[in-house]
């Protein structure tokens, strides 16, 4: 092997290095503009939980209502409405995943509950 071949190999190592980490800037610049742009003047994804692949809980904010939305890749479904006053203020804390879990608890067991009380009004009519 001579000096020029290990001087061309690794100029050729360098090259490909200085492309990945170009590719990695240019990836993490484009992400950024993605999500500046994705943010919308009235509607705001205030929470995100994915559930398994192509599959995620949104809490969303549009004007002054929330709502609970199920995403699949297929079909997006509004699972209930939520009271805004009930979620937790500002943007992207840490530690809001609790906080995600509390409203989740609160609106499940909301509807739970309208859904046992019409069926004890029911079974009470019947009997």
């Amino acid at each position: 092997m001579q000096p020029g071949d290990i001087l061309s190999l690794v100029g050729a190592f360098a090259m490909f290095i200085l492309v990945l980490v170009l590719a990695a800037w240019s990836v993490r610049l484009l992400g950024r503009g993605y999500a500046i742009q994705n943010k919308g003047k009235m509607i705001e994804i205030v929470e995100r939980v994915g559930l398994g692949t192509d599959k995620q809980l949104l809490i969303v904010k549009a004007a002054d209502r929330a709502f609970l939305i199920g995403v699949t890749g297929q079909h997006i479904e509004r699972i209930e409405e939520l009271d805004p006053a009930s979620l937790p203020p500002g943007d992207g804390e840490p530690g809001r995943d609790s906080a995600f879990l509390n409203v989740f608890k609160h609106a499940f067991a909301s509807k739970a509950g309208k859904e046992g009380g019409n069926e004890q009004g029911a079974d009470t009519h019947g009997a």
